[in-house]
């Protein structure tokens, strides 16, 4: 078990005196920091590939998640180790057993995955500070705000923001949801899906990526 913070919606584990971001919205781990090719886990060693951001990229990453830290874990680790994360600051590297809980099922798509809600699918992002939304699926609410947001791949994002309800089985969830032609038009056109974000308000408790088994356990 380990800790993790949770900061402007981004999860940071501290593992052996370094901290890393839970990213399922990452094909793959790697490492911000020279000389840290490595990162072991449950007394397993999983290789961390080169820092991918530029410098800018990597001050304005800082900037949007709100603090500094050594390295992003991604799909390759947590397709091997599964995921379950507490609500109370905890966080394990594996799929550990839930007796009660909405279970629905996950899907692949490319390296990521992806579940079902009640407005179509929807792409678990644990990256992501906002969740971004097809046009269509937003169009008929009424925006709350516009909001700022970073993406190393596509750079700043000046968004309107919506409080959409989602239902995952009988999971009622309001999230914050962007509509921006630049995410629709490559992430979301991309994969598929109607919806991209982080799953922190589809929980209370406990949540759990089970992906021997494909299933979301939310608790």
């Amino acid at each position: 078990m380990y800790k993790y913070d949770l900061t402007n919606n981004h999860y940071l584990v501290l593992i052996d005196g370094r901290r890393y971001l839970i990213d399922t919205g990452s094909e793959s781990s790697f490492s911000l920091e020279d000389g840290l090719t490595s990162v072991t886990i449950n007394g397993v060693t999983y290789h961390l590939g080169p820092n991918k951001l530029s410098t800018q990229q990597k001050r304005e990453t800082f900037e949007m998640v709100g603090t500094t830290f050594d390295g992003f874990i991604g799909m390759d680790i947590i397709r091997a180790t599964s995921l379950t994360i507490y609500k109370n600051g905890d966080i394990d590297f594996k799929a550990n057993d839930v007796k009660e809980g909405i279970r629905v099922p996950m899907y692949d798509v490319f390296s990521y995955i992806y579940i079902m809600t009640d407005d179509g699918k929807y792409l678990i992002d644990t990256g992501a500070k906002y969740a971004y939304g097809a046009n269509h699926k937003l169009s008929y609410l009424a925006p709350s705000c516009w909001v700022d947001d970073y993406n190393p791949g596509l750079g700043h994002l000046h968004s309107q923001a919506y409080q959409k309800n989602f239902k995952v089985g009988n999971k009622l969830a309001v999230v914050w949801t962007c509509q921006n032609e630049m995410v629709e038009n490559t992430y979301l056109r991309m994969t598929g899906v109607s919806f991209v974000g982080n799953i922190t308000n589809f929980f209370d408790e406990m949540c759990v990526l089970d992906m021997q088994n494909r299933l979301l356990i939310i608790k």
